[in-house]
């Protein structure tokens, strides 16, 4: 399953960057997210692996990321793996020449793991969609007004 979507974020391209390139800033536009953990290689840096801890309603979600591409403002590029799933994630950040930033996201889901999740993934693919709409439109209300949307920051 691939999709791709975007959303345009009142603020220059460098803002954008600065904001979306930091692990520490996802608390506060990622709800579940609890955390991270270094790896493995230079951080940021092609090669390099971390984990992402998220909570889910009580449930804890472990997310190995391994960045293949890292040249933002322009693009990056990470694989992300765990138990029930594994995808590609393509960010772009493109200034709109206005001002404003299109913050350009294509995900390729290449396995589910049990057959709930192929179920859920053939059946409810909006599912992933919805979340990362949720994702992108909680991402600009950071960037453009400084709302945080997890109960850790």
């Amino acid at each position: 399953m691939k999709y791709q979507q975007s959303i345009i974020i009142n603020k220059p391209v460098d803002e954008v960057s600065e904001k979306v390139d930091s692990f520490d800033n996802m608390k506060y536009w990622q709800d579940g997210f609890q955390g991270y953990t270094h790896l493995s290689g230079t951080a940021g840096e092609v090669g390099a692996e971390t984990m992402l801890h998220y909570d889910f309603n009580g449930r804890p979600l472990d997310l190995k990321e391994t960045i293949i591409e890292s040249n933002l403002p322009t693009i990056f590029k990470a694989k992300y793996e765990c138990d029930p799933m594994d995808n590609f994630m393509t960010v772009r950040l493109i200034p709109n020449g206005d001002g404003t930033t299109t913050y350009q996201c294509e995900v390729e889901y290449t396995r589910f793991k049990g057959i709930m999740m192929k179920l859920i993934a053939k059946l409810y693919p909006s599912m992933f969609k919805k979340q990362g709409q949720k994702w992108y439109r909680q991402l600009k209300a950071f960037i453009e007004t400084g709302e945080t949307f997890n109960d850790n920051n």
